[in-house]
């Protein structure tokens, strides 16, 4: 499961057909925090068209029906940052955005995952050999309460179990995951997909096109306490 990334830098989502995000958001991402997607956001309730837009969006996809007293544990209790593509269509907590098209490109530049083959869980960072950007398929929701607002989004992933890249992850017996990479040829077509189309673009990206090594999180600064 990928819980950690390296949102693209604002002045580079150009290539998503976004000038620059009209938010400010941190370097890094968890689950809980606010990060940009690009999808096609429909306004108003009985509109029917909609546009391109980029928009800040909570790392862990929050259902429309879920209460406001449980919206700040959903996403640790039950681990929506991300949705197993296979079952994404199914799955009481991703089924809505999956039926309602709601699927969004997720600007990356790297993202982070644990490699056990130490024995320990080592960081290790994951990028693309050919770019310094790239777009992870996601699904994204609008939550709503009276005047509260905002928008959360998931990352499909599928099965990495042969995958030269990402099977050295995650725990010894555990199976092998991976995001669902997209082709930038294949950005208008996620994002205007059929549920049928979105699920057969759900495919293991090329392992020969990407790049990864340790990254270990820094270790943090000692306080230095003023003794009297």
């Amino acid at each position: 499961m990928c819980t950690n990334f390296i949102p693209t830098p604002s002045d580079m989502l150009v290539q998503f057909g976004i000038e620059r995000a009209p938010f400010d958001y941190k370097e890094e991402a968890y689950p809980g925090y606010d990060a940009p997607i690009v999808a096609h956001i429909v306004r108003a309730k009985d509109a029917v068209d909609s546009k391109r837009e980029c928009v800040p969006a909570r790392f862990g996809l929050i259902p429309p029906n879920i209460g406001p007293d449980d919206v700040k544990s959903f996403v640790r209790k039950y681990h929506t940052n991300n949705a197993r593509a296979e079952t994404a269509s199914q799955r009481r907590s991703f089924r809505n955005a999956w039926k309602s098209r709601q699927y969004c490109l997720i600007p990356v530049s790297c993202f982070y995952e644990p490699n056990w083959e130490s024995g320990k869980a080592v960081r290790w960072k994951i990028w693309l050999k050919d770019t310094e950007s790239f777009a992870i398929a996601g699904l994204w929701e609008q939550w709503q309460h009276g005047e509260q607002s905002f928008y959360s989004f998931t990352m499909l992933t599928v099965n990495a179990d042969d995958h030269a890249v990402m099977r050295r992850f995650h725990r010894h017996g555990e199976e092998r995951r991976m995001p669902v990479i997209l082709h930038p040829g294949d950005y208008d077509r996620w994002l205007n997909a059929t549920p049928e189309e979105a699920f057969r673009m759900c495919q293991s990206y090329p392992a020969e096109r990407m790049q990864s090594e340790p990254a270990p999180t820094p270790p943090r600064k000692a306080l230095k306490i003023a003794l009297p």
